[in-house]
């Protein structure tokens, strides 16, 4: 059941994208820098590198970069198929409470439709706000216009003698609103800090160990570094932007025109 009195929450999306070019850079330097540094460490002392220059532990760390990559990708990827997933359910719930809003009594329908336009416009600007702030002050709207929806509707079923199709405007507006819910808790739900930690571990480790092989081989490679680096960084960047979809390359753009071609439809008799 929606509760009414909920509080809103930090969307966390926004201005995180600001992070993800920084962090890439940094990391892909890092790489740059660690594996040059093990290569001439190895250099100088091959007696204390050749240890970590085996294959058996290479391929073991490697492999456990490559489990950290698929690991945070797929639950990247299940949480954009989930938003994308509800903001469709949100549209449909919408539609299915507008097709049922002529169950209920006439003369309480003007008002109560003013407020549902309303909230399709609020759900609208919400999924175009690029500013913290802004997201909680729309989010604030949204929570109002629920409880004034409902009170309308509750108020309308209550004037008139209980049907089985008047009930049945409430129950869409109840699933509604809780779609929203569960929208804001996708925002906020995402994989653990401490997994991009340590996959930036891992990559710290790998970049080592790829140092001390080239020094096995008695050359240092640029490109083989920078083609490493490179595909590490940009897959951490792509990783990352799927899980903080609202303003990257990566964006619900097509699911979101669903609320907006909706807001079009019901604002257009008052053209």
């Amino acid at each position: 059941m929606y509760l009414l009195n909920s509080t809103p929450i930090v969307l966390d999306d926004y201005g995180m994208h600001l992070y993800f070019f920084p962090l890439s850079v940094a990391l892909f330097a890092l790489m740059m820098v660690t594996q040059g540094a093990a290569y001439y460490y190895a250099c100088r002392k091959p007696e204390k590198s050749k240890f970590y220059s085996g294959g058996t532990i290479e391929a073991a760390i490697f492999a456990l970069l490559g489990l950290l990559i698929a690991f945070t990708y797929a639950s990247a990827r299940e949480r954009f198929d989930e938003r994308r997933r509800l903001i469709t359910k949100e549209v449909n719930a919408l539609q299915t409470t507008l097709l049922r809003f002529d169950l209920l009594p006439t003369q309480e329908k003007e008002e109560l439709e003013q407020k549902l336009a309303d909230y399709i416009d609020s759900r609208a600007r919400f999924s175009q706000i690029t500013d913290l702030k802004e997201g909680i002050k729309e989010l604030e709207v949204t929570k109002s216009l629920q409880k004034e929806i409902w009170k309308l509707a509750v108020n309308a079923t209550e004037k008139e003698t209980k049907s089985s199709k008047q009930m049945l405007f409430l129950s869409s507006l109840n699933e509604l609103f809780d779609i929203e819910t569960m929208r804001l808790m996708t925002i906020v739900s995402h994989t653990p800090i401490w997994i991009f930690l340590m996959f930036c571990y891992i990559v710290f480790i790998c970049s080592i160990l790829a140092g001390f092989r080239m020094a096995k081989v008695g050359k240092f490679s640029w490109s083989y570094s920078v083609i490493f680096a490179l595909a590490t960084t940009v897959t951490m960047y792509m990783i990352l932007d799927m899980e903080y979809p609202r303003f990257g390359l990566i964006r619900l753009t097509n699911a979101e025109k669903q609320i907006h071609e909706l807001e079009k439809q019901i604002n257009q008799p008052s053209k």
